[in-house]
């Protein structure tokens, strides 16, 4: 069924408001490892047999076998987090960091949907997000699928005996942008239906001639299936096996096309009635009033054929790129906060650090807290990451309001 007029949506009306592809939270997991200082190869469930590598910077610790190594789905019996969930404490971060802020960490695709009881006859409208990037729906176009050499697309970059880095290059495109491509393992390689989590981030372009140049840490281009089963076992970067050899670029950008759409009745039009008959749907332009507010202004179609009687105007979508920029440490930091276990078994981290509680119990049950009373009821949380997204952003928004 359509909304509330009583009739099914085919082929030639109007769809839903649909946003994003999928929910891709502001900084990759690879990301996550670098700022709170994780071997990333530990990171990635990579490890060598001090036995075979006597010189191996990555040893594999025979004596206490969950060592640094960081598991898909966690190590099972509860002592360490997986991947799988920094994922979703750095989705859960961003959501926190929304409600608070009222915009994105990073740019993010959105849309925005707007209901009317009475004639929709255009003018200003102020965005669910903030800062606002462009006005578009997120769009993917498949440049190239590229099938690499393992011997020798897949090098040791800096020296350390360890392979380290896949390169790879595709034709330069005429109107793509090097911040468009985005890199994605082969749909075959997938271990779910998610295509956020199957992406390769952060990834390297440059331009060298009539090609570009696509590089990235090759502890992230391991088989997502090989991550899948039960019991989850060390992988060595030496053996070629266990990285995937095709990746898919794409073209991951804002397309102004059909990014605002209306919804109307066709004219006689008997609104809210069970008549068999649905909303159709128009494509409008519209100018951006204010980017750091949102504001944009639209101005529809008004002659009789393009836009239907006036109490049968009543929907709009508006799809969007919106979000802030340079947040990546007080996301990390955030989501450290939100892992409800550490990712490793023993000793002191920088993730530890940040999960700590500001707020102790004592031995006769008696709370302690060096937190004052607007920071114990902050919405983010009384640990230590959580404490500091919340004094750092309110920081921010007082600095705004003295500026304005």
């Amino acid at each position: 069924m359509c909304w509330d007029c009583g009739c099914n949506l085919t082929a030639d009306t109007c769809l839903c408001c649909d946003c994003a592809d999928c929910i891709r939270p502001s900084i990759g997991i690879d990301d996550w490892f670098r700022i709170l200082a994780v071997n990333p190869y530990y990171g990635f469930q990579m490890a060598q047999d001090i036995n075979d590598y006597p010189g191996t910077p990555i040893p594999l610790d025979a004596v206490q076998p969950c060592n640094w190594l960081v598991y898909n789905s966690g190590l099972y019996g509860g002592s360490q987090a997986g991947r799988n969930e920094i994922w979703d404490a750095l989705l859960l971060a961003e959501q926190k960091f929304h409600r608070f802020t009222g915009y994105w960490s990073s740019p993010t695709f959105d849309c925005d949907e707007w209901s009317y009881k009475k004639a929709y006859i255009g003018g200003p409208i102020r965005l669910k997000n903030a800062k606002l990037k462009s006005i578009g729906r997120e769009a993917f176009t498949l440049l190239q699928s590229v099938t690499i050499s393992a011997a020798t697309a897949i090098a040791d970059a800096n020296n350390d005996g360890i392979l380290d880095t896949i390169t790879f290059t595709i034709p330069v495109q005429a109107g793509v942008s090097v911040s468009e491509i985005a890199v994605y393992f082969s749909q075959e390689d997938w271990n779910g239906d998610d295509r956020c989590r199957h992406e390769i981030r952060p990834i390297s372009v440059r331009t060298v001639g009539a090609n570009w140049e696509i590089s990235f840490s090759s502890w992230m281009a391991v088989r997502p299936k090989l991550y899948v089963g039960f019991p989850q076992s060390a992988l060595n970067p030496e053996n070629l096996s266990i990285y995937a050899l095709k990746f898919d670029v794409y073209r991951r950008w804002s397309d102004p096309t059909a990014a605002i759409v209306a919804w109307r009745k066709n004219i006689p039009c008997s609104c809210c009635s069970n008549t068999g008959e649905c909303y159709t749907c128009y494509n409008v332009d519209a100018c951006i009033v204010n980017a750091e507010r949102s504001i944009i202004e639209i101005r529809p179609k008004v002659s009789n054929e393009n836009f239907c009687c006036p109490v049968c105007t009543q929907r709009l979508c508006i799809h969007y790129l919106s979000g802030d920029c340079d947040n990546d440490n007080l996301i990390a930091r955030l989501a450290s906060a939100e892992l409800g276990r550490d990712i490793c078994c023993g000793g002191n981290t920088e993730i530890k650090y940040w999960m700590q509680d500001f707020v102790g119990v004592t031995s006769s049950g008696k709370l302690t807290t060096v937190l004052n009373a607007r920071e114990l009821s902050n919405p983010f949380g009384t640990r230590r990451g959580q404490i500091e997204a919340y004094r750092y952003l309110l920081n921010r928004r007082a600095t705004k309001a003295i500026r304005i």
